[in-house]
């Protein structure tokens, strides 16, 4: 399957074991069996993937919903999980709206991994609600809040965006205005799960450390380039990104951000 994800994809990020370590921590966090499970944003189903590795799907009629915009990610895991038949099925949908074939108050566990953040919150939240049972869980991450990024991790970032802005401006682009990712404290994040309809919210921190691989991954996937310079061609602006790695790693005598 990893060849056929695009050259920009997301998903080669989320399938690094770091990564998939950080979702399946979270998902420790939930219920140990559900019978009805929405993951959304689901990109190419890991979250799905995990939850069935980790045997938290129970009962004769278990089912498992992966929601996305991304056609040529759900195409990927329709054929991942095309051997599961009629428990796992994939929507092409936005999660800003009401989802079609997603009964309200339908669902024992909604997932929203290292996505939230791409949505209006109040919007996804809303909807999570609606298909959430009563008493439901919901498990959410983003590396995207404003207290996220450690100072150091924040100098070295800025060291990164200016490598790949002189590299691109010799290039003769000249428009790197920003679409930030990072809008909202977790704090804000909990209102407006609570204001969505969710109680007993907790907040979890976790710290990770991202190497050449990883930062290549992120650096390279459609989001993250087009969310630091949506007005440069998509190519250029993720070449440049990953091209300011190693500069960045070696002025701050590291090997990982």
């Amino acid at each position: 399957a990893e060849n056929e994800l695009g050259p920009h994809s997301y998903e080669r990020f989320a399938r690094l074991p770091f990564n998939q370590a950080i979702d399946e921590r979270l998902l420790a966090m939930g219920p140990r069996r559900v019978g009805s499970h929405t993951d959304l944003a689901t990109g190419s189903g890991a979250v799905i993937g995990h939850c069935f590795r980790l045997g938290m799907y129970e009962g004769a009629s278990w089912n498992a919903t992966g929601v996305d915009v991304d056609s040529d990610g759900l195409a990927v895991a329709a054929a991942r999980f095309k051997h599961l038949g009629d428990h796992v099925r994939f929507i092409e949908s936005g999660i800003q709206e009401e989802i079609p074939g997603i009964a309200s108050g339908s669902q024992d566990l909604v997932t929203l991994f290292n996505a939230i953040h791409l949505t209006d919150p109040v919007l996804s939240l809303r909807e999570a609600a609606r298909i959430a049972k009563p008493g439901a869980t919901l498990l959410v991450s983003s590396a995207y809040e404003k207290s996220a990024i450690p100072e150091l991790a924040g100098r070295m970032l800025v060291k990164s965006m200016g490598h790949a802005r002189r590299s691109l401006r010799e290039q003769g682009f000249s428009d790197f205005s920003t679409n930030s990712v990072i809008q909202y404290s977790n704090d804000e994040y909990q209102a407006m799960a609570e204001t969505a309809g969710f109680t007993d919210v907790e907040i979890v921190t976790h710290e990770a450390q991202m190497d050449r691989v990883a930062l290549t991954a992120i650096f390279n996937s459609r989001d993250f380039a087009q969310g630091v310079y949506p007005n440069i061609p998509l190519d250029e602006a993720a070449a440049a990104l990953v091209a300011s790695i190693d500069p960045m790693l070696e002025r701050f005598h590291t090997d990982t951000l």
